[in-house]
């Protein structure tokens, strides 16, 4: 009795009224609606097809004075007709008319090609009054056993189109398109710059998505930055005409970072190094190697410049300046930035040996690993007089809004792996962070974008404090007019790289979360996890037997339940050949939304990849960078001009100049030619500033590594040293010496 199905009639839909799980309603409303509607396209289309059909037979209805042949015409008349029939006083002289055209007919017989037309109509339109009867008929509509009170409503495909469509619609009409997202609804531009999350198993269709909002931003002119992993949407976008420009040292199109312009202050420079340089489990030795670095493109950043005053060094000096020795080493730190002169060793003026701790030893084997980025960049970002390269300020593009390249391709290339991923989290690192600085100001009008696709592949993106650099592009992005929109197959991917805390940040600061796909596991449970329960009231039926007979009871009871458990979520996300489907929650926007999106191909409209021929890594003897560091040790100079059209590289002195005021107010750098004129406590203090610190990082290495007992007994014997001859002081006898000369 139970599995009994109880199949009722009423003549509107009332959507609070609950009834029994095992009812089934039929609506008269809707069996008029569904009736009309197919009657009147019945008789509107069987009337028309054969309005237009003339044989000779049966010709169309003639026209006459008052009356032409128009099928609209005769239609008219129709209405006004059946209006008429219904208030008698509407249309009186109309109607007159036609019937005055109907008696024409009859007189000339040929009333047949009209009123056979007419009768066939009523025909058609009266199966349609049939199907509409039984096609409610047959599809009862199921009593409704719980309704929803509270919490995130899951809905699906076309009502998730009828519910979100009325508020992404106001939403554009105030502020404007962006992208479309599903068949009938679009994404505002307001709503597209306050960043986007995207979440997107291999094969779910996340590139989908993606291109859509690429080619949007494209086309409204915006700045638009893509990390492109697969290099898809470079084969598809990329049009090679001075608008776009690749950033892929192994692809022979590829654009060369104009460093030198672009990093003129030292924290510029310390942001590169940051970016540049992974941290490592022990931070002392990445923090030690991005010093070092730091203290080489000083040297270049002074030493190499044009007749204009402006440095032209390029990634040959670059990678030059990296391989130095130990001796040129220690003359750079010395002489141009004195606070990482401890991490490189020091000289015994008696043996004039250079001496090394096991620190510092350690120091300058990773440092050598840790820079081989640069070096390597060497191989492929240089220039010959056949072979040209064209540069690109990735200053110009973020500041200027009237720079020729729009669009930036960045493409990874694993075979280079160290080298790609390091350039592409120094570039990324490099335009992100002006966005918390003057040179871009705050603007209501859109300016560009950031689509970082499997935004975790080139490793983790910090700034020179070890702060996440996306956290600067979702909290500063939208008052700045950029927006940012951040992709990966899984969460377990980004917090292999990011902490959780991150990742929870970013969710919470952007508004638009989609997923296109995920498998059942840990991503899946977490995000079902964030949809959280809904509370619904559930009819519930109870049976009770007493002398014979039974009674029904009914009531109602509130209940909790998951919006979405995972193994639902992960089959109800599919991917077709012509749509893709996702889930969507918005920011402001009730409930959560499993939508389609058409599928659209992305061909591959150019070649994705074109070798760079590569050089040789060995150390050029004959390099300028060469020329010029011996000369400066021979002569014990501190500063030299370099002019770029001299390939003799002439050594000219010059005096030491001053870094530009840096933004972030970094620490000043004293190239060693003032050291005489501090007090005692001035140069005590900047001496040891660095091996203080030094000493922190080998006592707290001390606890936790194996190897680090004689460091720490090593380092304590020089700090003794320090303390019995507080005057001693091995760099200012070098410099004395020298102006003694």
């Amino acid at each position: 009795m139970a599995n009994n199905i109880k199949t009722v009639v009423r003549f509107i839909r009332d959507t609070s009224r609950i009834d029994d799980g095992n009812t089934q309603v039929i609506y008269l409303s809707d069996m008029l609606y569904q009736s009309t509607l197919f009657a009147f396209s019945g008789f509107f289309i069987a009337t028309a097809i054969t309005w237009y059909i003339n044989p000779s037979f049966f010709p169309t209805p003639p026209a006459t004075e008052f009356v032409d042949r128009q099928y609209l015409t005769h239609l008219t008349y129709w209405f006004k007709i059946r209006v008429h029939d219904f208030i008698p006083f509407f249309y009186k002289q109309e109607v007159a008319r036609y019937f005055e055209y109907l008696n024409t007919l009859q007189y000339y017989k040929m009333d047949y090609t009209l009123y056979s037309r007419v009768l066939f109509g009523y025909f058609v339109g009266a199966i349609g009054i049939v199907k509409g009867v039984f096609n409610v008929i047959n599809n009862p509509i199921k009593s409704q056993v719980e309704v929803h009170k509270s919490g995130l409503q899951l809905w699906e495909l076309d009502e998730a189109e009828e519910k979100l469509f009325p508020i992404m619609e106001k939403q554009t009409i105030k502020h404007g398109k962006f992208s479309k997202i599903s068949n009938t609804v679009y994404m505002s531009i307001k709503r597209f710059f306050t960043h986007t999350i995207l979440i997107g198993a291999s094969g779910t269709g996340k590139s989908q998505f993606l291109s859509t909002q690429i080619r949007a931003a494209q086309d409204m002119g915006l700045k638009v930055v893509v990390l492109d992993p697969k290099y898809e949407f470079t084969s598809a976008y990329y049009k090679g005409d001075g608008t776009d420009a690749i950033l892929d040292p192994t692809d022979s199109r590829s654009y060369v970072w104009d460093f030198p312009e672009d990093n003129k202050q030292l924290g510029l420079i310390k942001k590169f190094f940051a970016a540049l340089i992974a941290e490592g489990k022990d931070p002392m030795w990445s923090n030690s190697a991005r010093a070092v670095g730091v203290g080489l493109f000083v040297y270049l950043m002074q030493t190499f410049k044009d007749d204009n005053g402006k440095s032209n060094y390029d990634w040959s000096d670059m990678k030059d300046v990296c391989l130095c020795n130990d001796e040129e080493l220690l003359y750079i730190m010395e002489n141009y930035y004195p606070e990482a002169l401890d991490f490189v060793g020091s000289l015994n003026k008696e043996t004039g040996a250079i001496e090394k701790g096991k620190t510092a030893e350690g120091i300058m084997i990773n440092f050598k690993a840790f820079l081989d980025p640069v070096i390597s960049l060497a191989r492929f970002w240089y220039e010959t007089p056949e072979n040209p390269r064209k540069k690109i300020s990735l200053y110009k593009f973020m500041t200027d809004p009237d720079y020729p390249i729009k669009t930036i391709y960045l493409k990874p290339n694993d075979s280079e792996g160290a080298m790609s991923s390091g350039l592409i989290r120094a570039m990324l690192t490099y335009m992100i962070s002006l966005l918390d600085s003057p040179s871009i100001p705050n603007s209501i009008t859109p300016r560009g974008a950031f689509f970082l696709d499997e935004f975790h592949a080139p490793g983790k993106l910090v700034n020179e404090t070890g702060q996440p650099i996306i956290d600067k592009l979702f909290d500063r992005g939208r008052s700045k007019g950029w927006a940012g929109v951040i992709a990966t197959q899984n969460l377990i991917q980004a917090k292999k790289i990011y902490t959780q805390d991150d990742i929870d940040s970013w969710r919470e600061t952007s508004s638009n979360l989609i997923v296109t796909g995920v498998p059942i596991g840990d991503t899946a449970s977490k995000l079902c996890e964030l949809m959280g329960d809904e509370l619904i009231d559930k009819l519930h039926t109870s049976l009770n037997k007493s002398n014979g007979s039974t009674s029904i009871g009914l009531n109602y009871q509130e209940h909790s339940r998951k919006t979405i458990f995972p193994s639902e979520l992960s089959a109800k996300l599919e991917i077709s050949d012509t749509h893709i489907r996702y889930l969507g929650i918005f920011r402001g926007i009730k409930d959560v939304y499993i939508l389609e999106k058409p599928f659209e191909n992305i061909e591959e409209v150019v070649p994705h990849w074109m070798e760079q021929p590569q050089l040789g890594s060995s150390i050029n003897k004959n390099s300028r960078f060469k020329k010029v560091i011996t000369s400066h040790i021979n002569d014990g100079q501190t500063s030299t001009q370099i002019k770029l059209d001299k390939v003799d590289d002439k050594v000219m002195e010059k005096q030491p100049e001053t870094f530009e005021e840096d933004l972030t107010n970094e620490v000043w750098v004293d190239t060693g030619q003032h050291m005489e004129e501090m007090s005692e406590e001035e140069r005590k203090f900047n001496e040891e500033n660095v091996i203080d610190e030094a000493s922190k990082e080998v006592f707290i290495e001390s606890l936790t590594d194996t190897h680090s007992a004689s460091l720490v007994i090593d380092m304590l014997d020089k700090i003794k040293d320090k303390q019995l001859n507080p005057h001693s002081n091995s760099f200012l006898q070098r410099y004395q010496e020298r102006i003694n000369k």
